[in-house]
């Protein structure tokens, strides 16, 4: 039996989904999203530093390390973009607000994309927690 018209708009339909759906990933800058939908999101190596001290209202300093944080902690790099960072701090600085860690919670976050390009994605000695965007740099 031979498909009729309406299988084939369907595959084509399919198909055209997935040639259209990843130009997103590849046209928007990487540090701004994760863009990580189907083949792109292994096109090219994202690797960050990241760095998170909790400053206590007594001058003691606390470094905290976010894998903590995940249920997955190798799945970290999903949170470190432009569009996904100030979601994250917000929930953090909420988490160790809860958990009764008080003070200033400051961040370093180095993101290079390839092998030359290097961008630092949050301010450096602000407070994220009361910064605009979290700390987060826009460009």
């Amino acid at each position: 039996m031979r498909p009729g018209w309406s299988s084939n708009l369907l595959i084509v339909a399919y198909l055209l989904t997935q040639l259209i759906l990843p130009i997103r990933g590849l046209v928007k800058d990487r540090f701004a999203t994760w863009g990580a939908f189907t083949w792109n999101m292994f096109s090219q190596s994202y690797i960050c530093t990241v760095a998170y001290t909790l400053t206590e209202p007594t001058g003691r300093e606390v470094s905290i390390d976010i894998k903590e944080y995940f249920n997955r902690p190798e799945k970290t790099g999903r949170v470190l973009h432009r569009d996904a960072l100030p979601h994250f701090h917000a929930w953090l600085c909420q988490r160790l607000h809860q958990a009764g860690r008080l003070g200033n919670l400051s961040a370093s976050c180095e993101c290079r994309l390839g092998n030359d390009q290097k961008k630092q994605l949050v301010a450096a000695d602000v407070d994220i927690c009361t910064a605009d965007n979290y700390g987060v740099l826009r460009e």
